[in-house]
């Protein structure tokens, strides 16, 4: 008895799956699934440009789908698989209410798309000329850097909606550590648009899309760096700069050896604000600076300010005096020395390295001599007021002493 109804249950079991069977593979039931992320294209893009104008953007890039259709054709159904088109030949210079065009492989309907319409923003077309720039990726040796030899073409021509083309700082490719060896070997780079931060700007026409790129494999080093200057006639301010004493390079193992050092010129003459200055250097042929190098002279500009210091007429040395002879100076004598560098060297100056002298070796009566200022301190400038004082000679008589002056004739220093 019970075999029996075991039995009868295996057979009702392999039936049911038979029939569920037929139902699938033969009567095939409609099902309904959504699909997502399927990409939305823009169409007749070249009639825009011929027009002049051009896409800047778009609301949407992608749409779903609610789709139905028979079980079997339904189960492989990918984004790939529809497409979702808008036309913009007709589109003007502004925001376009623009409808979306839905296309599915055949046995299949469309219940609910996700969005029906959407917003094109359209711009006035615009091109330029930019340079390549290419860059090398990849593991590479400790020392060991890609150097671009030749690139088939040095610019692209960038061209599509204006404040898009306004983005586009240069044309970029990238080469792999792994196509670059010891020997000159050619590789097709892909181009790509970029901004001044590196980053990728979609949406532009590039006039080729690929070069060809000669590369081999460099070496670096790092040289010292040897910089001369020139200077303007500014007299009010003075200039501190700062610059590296050495600069890295990279190229062929070969010249790579011969260069010892680097020298560059930099005119600071315009200089009239804190600024950059690009180190321009001559590169021997094969060797360019390694990447990351761009040496710069900091400049700083610092005001050029004056002090003033008085000084008395015993605090005048009187140089050259002559044995039997009195100079006398004017009691009431005041010189002013101005002294003019920057405001930190002031501050630490000395009115006792400052000294005042006179030479009067040349006089023979009462005169005018040119006062003397200097300083052992280093300094920008320093000068007199008045230039010249007058110097009173009295002969000695006997029994006095010509170095000695009251304190009027300063200090005397007599010829020997």
């Amino acid at each position: 008895m019970l075999n029996s109804k075991t039995a009868r249950l295996i057979i009702a079991l392999l039936a049911a799956v038979l029939i569920w069977g037929y139902v699938v593979g033969e009567v095939n039931p409609s099902k309904t699934k959504t699909i997502r992320n399927i990409p939305i294209t823009y169409t007749y893009e070249d009639t825009l440009n011929e027009r002049g104008l051009a896409i800047s953007g778009a609301e949407d890039e992608f749409i779903s789908l609610e789709i139905s259709g028979a079980r079997a054709i339904l189960g492989d159904i990918t984004p790939n698989d529809i497409s979702a088109t808008v036309n913009v030949a007709s589109a003007q210079k502004g925001e376009n209410e623009m409808s979306i065009s839905i296309r599915v492989p055949s046995g299949i309907t469309v219940n609910k798309p996700s969005i029906t319409r959407t917003i094109v923003n359209v711009e006035n077309l615009s091109q330029k000329p930019v340079g390549i720039e290419i860059s090398y990726v990849g593991d590479f040796k400790p020392g060991d850097q890609g150097s671009t030899v030749n690139i088939s073409s040095t610019q692209v021509i960038v061209s599509g909606a204006e404040s898009l083309v306004d983005k586009v700082a240069n044309v970029s490719g990238v080469i792999d550590a792994s196509s670059v060896s010891e020997k000159l070997s050619a590789v097709t780079c892909q181009l790509y648009p970029v901004d001044v931060s590196g980053k990728e700007v979609s949406g532009i026409n590039l006039s080729q899309r690929s070069v060809s790129v000669t590369s081999i494999l460099a070496r670096s080093k790092e040289v010292p760096l040897e910089i001369s200057y020139t200077y303007g006639k500014e007299d009010k301010h003075i200039i501190d700069k700062v610059a590296p004493e050495t600069v890295k390079i990279f190229g062929n193992i070969d010249i790579l050896a011969s260069v010892e050092k680097l020298n560059s010129a930099v005119n600071l003459s315009n200089v009239k604000e804190d600024s950059e200055i690009e180190i321009k250097l001559s590169l021997p042929e094969g060797i360019t600076l390694a990447e990351g190098e761009k040496p710069v002279v900091s400049v700083s500009i610092v005001p050029i300010v004056e002090k003033s210091i008085i000084f008395k007429a015993e605090e005048i040395t009187i140089k050259g005096a002559k044995e039997g002879t009195e100079y006398k100076l004017s009691d009431n004598l005041e010189v002013i020395v101005k002294v003019s560098d920057r405001q930190s060297v002031l501050d630490a100056l000395e009115k006792d390295s400052i000294s005042l002298s006179v030479d009067v070796s040349k006089l023979n009566a009462s005169g005018s001599v040119e006062l003397l200022a200097e300083c052992n301190e280093e300094v920008i400038g320093i000068s007199v007021e008045p230039k010249t004082i007058n110097v009173d000679m009295d002969t000695v008589t006997s029994g006095q002493d010509a170095n000695n002056s009251n304190g009027t004739a300063g200090t005397n220093e007599n010829n020997d």
